[in-house]
């Protein structure tokens, strides 16, 4: 336990250190940056790639790359594996989309890529490796979520995020909801960076309620507009559950539930 909590006080503090550090970059500008910061290396059925995030779409394609602003749109009996610079993997169920949102660069050549996750079910392994010197981040439209080493699931409601963590720690802040919504453009911006005074642990928004830290085999509830819910904790085979919908999709109603857990037993009960 003494150990888990150091871990766990250790992130949060290097997440911290990470955001309000002047000496941090975080900017978007591909005319300096290489361009392509994932690459699809998986493919089965019909999987869009969206450049820009604007119609028309284009067929993917094993070994195609994709830049920051880009859509990655999965079809019904669909879906897609992609390879990020920073060495995470990022599996993508049928009926999903997300969004390269953003693209983040620091003195010591660590490469940052933002994924936002607009819909479906996405699963992402994100490795220890010698890219990853910080933690990396993920986002949806109601959470900013910081991970490293981490093994996670992230399903999209109709006005909440459910993060399932299965290995790792992960530490989830609510955002406030932005206006407009940029979902399809570049955000070709510098994110400002401000340590307390309510301004957002993660720099992407004000946080609503603080922040709340998940250990492996745990579950937690974003809804839009609220504080993160209380952090569960799942059995294993919660997680095998999660796996067969990434095969199948979520079903198209996921009908009314209070967490994650209930969520997941509704949509796809144990077998019998």
């Amino acid at each position: 336990m003494a150990k888990c909590g150091f871990y766990t006080f250790w992130l949060l503090g290097l997440i911290i250190t990470f955001f309000i550090a002047s000496s941090v970059i975080l900017t978007l500008n591909t005319a300096t940056w290489a361009s392509d910061v994932c690459t699809f290396v998986r493919i089965l059925g019909h999987v869009n790639l969206l450049k820009g995030g604007k119609n028309p779409a284009i067929p993917a394609k094993v070994q195609l790359g994709a830049e920051v602003g880009d859509g990655v749109h999965t079809k019904e009996a669909s879906r897609t594996q992609m390879h990020f610079i920073d060495d995470t993997e990022m599996f993508i169920a049928p009926k999903s989309e997300i969004i390269i949102e953003s693209y983040m660069y620091n003195p010591n050549k660590t490469w940052k890529v933002v994924p936002n996750i607009i819909r479906g079910l996405a699963h992402t392994m994100i490795n220890l490796t010698d890219k990853v010197k910080y933690p990396q981040f993920l986002k949806t439209d109601t959470a900013m979520i910081g991970v490293r080493g981490t093994d996670l699931y992230i399903l999209i409601g109709h006005n909440f995020t459910d993060i399932f963590v299965k290995n790792g720690t992960v530490v989830a802040g609510s955002l406030k909801p932005q206006k407009p919504k940029a979902q399809y453009s570049k955000l070709l911006r510098q994110i400002e960076v401000r340590g307390g005074g309510g301004h957002g642990l993660f720099g992407y928004g004000e946080e609503i309620g603080g922040h709340t830290t998940l250990g492996p085999q745990t579950a937690c509830r974003i809804v839009a507009g609220l504080p993160p819910m209380e952090v569960i904790k799942l059995p294993l085979e919660y997680f095998e559950r999660l796996d067969k919908l990434m095969v199948t999709g979520l079903p198209e109603k996921l009908g009314e539930s209070k967490n994650p857990k209930q969520l997941l037993d509704i949509i796809n009960p144990p077998s019998n």
